[in-house]
């Protein structure tokens, strides 16, 4: 069975379309770059961080994972077990070799590459830069809570 595309009318493009398609694109990059840095560079720290870094700090004088929630205010179980451990190890890892600047260097490096991974992936499926350029602004709009 034949499908829609393989009975598609074959159009001649020429190296002026070709050019003009090229600066369509680089203009769509441009514009949904700035239009993601925008969205994203509202910053917020989930107030969770500081407890999971401490716990690591305290971890490392230790020399174990704590199994205990040595900053609880309340009593908690035992043995404690804490599901953001990692998250904890790769903030307090960033800001103590590289400052506290590497958080938001690590937000938006994430950012860029899902970014460019997303684009990729469009343009290896064979999404025109027209299609692509219209849905990036939605999708990035509904995206940006993940970087804040």
């Amino acid at each position: 069975m034949a499908t829609a595309l393989e009975h598609a009318p074959l159009v001649a493009v020429g190296p002026a379309d070709r050019r003009r398609q090229i600066r369509l694109k680089w203009a769509a990059y441009a514009g949904l770059s700035s239009f993601f840095l925008a969205l994203t560079a509202y910053n917020l720290v989930d107030p969770d961080i500081w407890h999971e870094m401490a716990l690591i700090r305290e971890s490392f004088r230790a020399g174990h994972l704590l199994t205990r929630d040595i900053f609880a205010y309340t009593p908690t179980v035992y043995p404690s077990i804490h599901h953001e451990w990692g998250a904890g190890l790769l903030a307090y890892a960033l800001t103590h070799f590289f400052g506290s600047h590497a958080l938001l260097i690590l937000k938006y490096l994430i950012a860029f590459l899902i970014g460019v991974l997303c684009l990729r992936s469009a343009e290896s499926m064979g999404a025109d830069v027209q299609v692509w350029a219209a849905a990036c602004p939605i999708t990035i709009y509904l995206s940006r809570l993940g970087f804040l």
